[in-house]
């Protein structure tokens, strides 16, 4: 990867799809402000928070502030629940500072694929988050807690997250659509102008 090689198919429409539901917010502070409940900014700033945590996208640089692998993490989240997809080793203090910035459980740590080029971090994620659970294709011949085949979906809160079969760069290649954003993730499976090494398999 490169530092261009981004991970979703439409990066520049990202912000906007994820910034959701204003009107029904704007409701909802008005009719809590007139019942004299919390102000109206101070909920703003609650809710602005929170649809700012429903896309996180993070990314891997070099040593030593990370890994050098410039893997692109992602976190989603839907009513304080939260998966991340491609955490990496040196990247787990960061992540679990995101996610506790936000308000947020994470419920899930899913791989598009196995990794060459890092360690992933699901394992401390999972030693750190007792109860959280890993996931990966079952193509891929790894192990997890949940092995993803295509047409299954990921739920977290009230999304969804609709599982392809993308193999090319590994043969158990994952990548996840989220129609809420309407993006797929693809992790290596394709990059901006190419995608990832296919001579690491077959």
């Amino acid at each position: 990867r490169t530092g261009a090689d981004w991970h979703t198919l439409r990066p520049h429409k990202t912000k906007q799809h994820a910034f959701v539901r204003p009107r029904l917010a704007l409701s909802m502070l008005t009719r809590c402000t007139a019942r004299g409940l919390p102000s109206a900014r101070g909920l703003a700033a609650v809710a602005e928070r929170r649809r700012a945590a429903e896309f996180l996208q993070l990314f891997d640089g070099d040593a030593p502030d990370g890994g050098g692998s410039s893997t692109y993490t992602y976190i989603l989240a839907d009513g304080g629940a939260a998966v991340i997809i491609d955490p990496v080793l040196e990247q787990v203090d960061r992540d679990l500072a995101a996610l506790s910035a936000s308000g947020l459980t994470l419920t899930l740590a899913v791989n598009t694929h196995c990794h060459a080029d890092h360690i992933t971090g699901t394992g401390e994620l999972k030693r750190r988050l007792p109860g959280l659970r890993s996931a990966i294709a079952r193509a891929a011949g790894a192990k997890a807690d949940v092995l993803l085949e295509a047409g299954e979906e990921i739920g977290f809160g009230q999304r969804r997250l609709r599982v392809l079969e993308t193999p090319g760069h590994t043969d158990g290649c994952l990548s996840f659509y989220d129609p809420s954003l309407g993006a797929v993730f693809t992790g290596d499976a394709l990059l901006i102008g190419g995608c990832g090494r296919t001579d690491f398999q077959g």
